[in-house]
């Protein structure tokens, strides 16, 4: 009998995991209009502003809706501690690299004084990681990017994509330099995420985290901000 149940769950698994999948894919696009809707809201008075850059990881892709998402609980965590209400511009965009970012991210934000800005980016880039460019195109990034920036390392890859964590690790090297020399603020997720190896610290495609593991995102950057934003 309990070999029954086993098979049966297992069979179960297999029938919602595709729809699970598809679901996962189709928030690509509704929660780019999500971001996108509530960065046309205007800002009110004594507002503070909360800019957000990165890939699909700041989208909330994995997260059942983009009020899970790190940078959204960021704002709700910011707004308990100074108690002020917050504008959130999140400009990331899923499947961005460092070059992306660089290129239409940046821009959105010249004309901008965000009282905080945070940013992971480079995950996309590891795929294809090559050292010195990952370098150069940081340096470049990083320079840009407000003395109120929090940024963030690379992420450990303990999902299906754990054969990258080599270039992961060498890449985050340049990151913390870079980071360090222009004076701005780290934020250590590499080592917030590489223990997350429970199921349900993913979602369906066994890569993107899930509600539980933004929460430990959510952690890493407000540790950060934790000196600074403190009651």
């Amino acid at each position: 009998m309990t070999k029954f149940y086993i098979i049966a769950f297992v069979v179960l698994l297999l029938l919602i995991w595709p729809i699970e999948l598809a679901v996962l894919y189709s928030h690509i696009s509704s929660y780019k209009k999500y971001w996108t809707k509530q960065n046309e809201q205007p800002a009110q008075p004594n507002q503070l502003l909360y800019v957000a850059l990165g890939d699909s990881t700041a989208q909330g892709i994995g997260a059942s809706t983009p009020k899970n998402s790190y940078p959204y609980l960021v704002k709700e965590w910011l707004q308990t501690q100074t108690g002020r209400t917050v504008k959130l511009l999140n400009y990331s965009v899923s499947g961005a690299k460092v070059a992306d970012t660089i290129k239409t991210q940046l821009p959105q934000i010249k004309n901008l004084k965000p009282d905080v800005l945070t940013i992971e980016i480079g995950a996309n880039d590891m795929k294809t990681y090559d050292a010195d460019t990952f370098a150069k195109q940081m340096n470049e990034l990083i320079a840009q990017l407000p003395k109120s920036a929090y940024v963030s390392d690379v992420p450990a890859f303990t999902g299906r994509a754990k054969n990258l964590n080599k270039n992961v690790i060498d890449a985050n090297k340049h990151v913390h330099d870079i980071v360090q020399t222009a004076d701005l603020n780290q934020v250590n997720l590499y080592d917030v995420t590489k223990n997350n190896k429970n199921l349900r610290d993913f979602a369906a495609d066994y890569f993107h985290p899930s509600n539980q593991a933004y929460k430990n995102w959510t952690r890493a950057f407000t540790d950060a901000m934790s000196t600074r934003f403190s009651k």
